[in-house]
């Protein structure tokens, strides 16, 4: 994974958002590890204001492209980008 930290893309996200639901490819090696929908993560330093909320999700480091971690996908659904090309992010 490279360093390199991606300013957001709230304009994706939402455009994600509400697209209906598609199948994600998987392969035998990606199903096993793949976090079920609606992981929260919470901030250490901020519970008692109930700020710091997170959901765990992927993110495509090509396009920007972020998916829920039902099933971890074999490429990105927006770009195609191998599975190499994406990691685990947590979006507010």
């Amino acid at each position: 994974m490279s360093s390199q930290s991606l300013p957001p893309r709230t304009d994706r996200r939402l455009r994600a958002s509400a697209r209906p639901s598609r199948t994600t490819l998987t392969s035998d090696h990606t199903s096993a590890g793949a976090i079920p929908r609606g992981v929260s993560l919470r901030h250490e330093r901020l519970p008692q204001q109930g700020f710091g909320e997170a959901f765990l999700v992927w993110r495509c480091l090509d396009c920007g492209a972020t998916g829920d971690l039902e099933a971890f996908p074999t490429a990105c659904a927006d770009c195609g980008s191998p599975r190499e090309h994406l990691y685990y992010y947590t979006e507010d």
